[in-house]
């Protein structure tokens, strides 16, 4: 596990710990929340810095009923989902390249 946790922290620019900030302050206030993450490692390393709150961690591959557009699990508008970006840049990559083809590069 501590190639993964390598291979997750080795940009630091504090994206995944943010979002796990804020499904803590969401399980806090009773929220249901869901975090999405990358791998079934990934996601134990996160649930580890999550211990004591009442949140779901499932992996990308375990994702099933999952709308992507809306964000939410079908038939189920009371969780909150959270996904890592990690899952973004790596299930998403095509269409983030995409979406950032024509931008401006100014300079």
């Amino acid at each position: 596990m501590s190639g993964e946790r390598g291979e997750f922290s080795a940009r630091r620019t504090g994206r995944t710990s943010r979002m796990l900030d804020e499904a803590k302050r969401l399980a806090s206030d009773g929220v249901p929340v869901t975090v999405i993450a990358s791998t079934h490692s990934h996601a134990n390393v996160m649930r580890a810095q999550c211990h004591g709150y009442a949140i779901e961690f499932l992996s990308f591959g375990c994702v099933l009923n999952f709308d992507w557009q809306e964000m939410r699990f079908r038939g189920d508008r009371e969780t909150v989902v959270l996904v890592d970006h990690h899952v973004i840049e790596r299930a998403f990559s095509r269409i983030l390249e995409m979406l950032h083809r024509f931008d401006r590069r100014d300079g």
